[in-house]
């Protein structure tokens, strides 16, 4: 798999179940209406922890995912 330039993010939607989390954290996000990158970074940490079977580590992996793209969940 080609690897994906960090803009290349913020410009396209990316399928969340096509940038490399896990298959649990990838099936909690799609089970909660979460398909793509950008609609993501549309939630809170909040929102996201609020996520039936989501635990610390799927919270790292997508932590780890958006420093390592330069992307940030909303505020509020």
């Amino acid at each position: 798999t080609a690897l994906l330039q960090t803009s290349a993010y913020k410009n396209v939607k990316f399928d969340i179940k096509n940038v490399g989390f896990s298959t649990r954290t990838s099936n909690a996000l799609y089970r909660n209406g979460v398909y793509t990158v950008e609609e993501l970074v549309r939630h809170t940490k909040k929102d996201i922890m609020k996520i039936k079977f989501f635990g610390k580590n799927s919270w790292n992996e997508i932590e780890k995912f958006l420093k390592e793209h330069d992307l940030q969940l909303a505020d509020k």
